[in-house]
């Protein structure tokens, strides 16, 4: 598998780690010390359809991972975010008009 720039990535397991590896650092430089989230949305089509073998070599290495990197990350229901973590509410001038 490759990322958009061209680098491989062998397996999910490996792209958990680079993810979470990411959010270190960025939760570094905002001085963010407590817990944070990632929002990872993905179509399971992808994985039967598109990409022969991604199930195999990349979904089942991604929850595997993150039942041995346990302490360091969980998988929740985005219920869980909603209720966790502080709202910013946006009032009607904060809304920029779309296309």
């Amino acid at each position: 598998m490759r990322y958009p720039d061209d680098r491989e990535v062998s397996s999910g397991g490996e792209f958990l780690r680079e993810m979470l590896a990411g959010q270190r650092e960025w939760r570094a430089k905002c001085g963010n010390n407590g817990n944070s989230y990632i929002i990872l949305a993905l179509d399971i089509e992808t994985f039967g359809h598109h990409h022969k073998g991604a199930v195999e070599k990349f979904l089942i290495p991604f929850w595997e991972e993150t039942r041995r990197l346990k302490n360091e990350c969980e998988i929740v229901p985005l219920r869980y975010i909603f209720e966790e973590f502080s709202k910013i509410v946006l009032g009607r001038d904060d809304i920029y008009p779309g296309s």
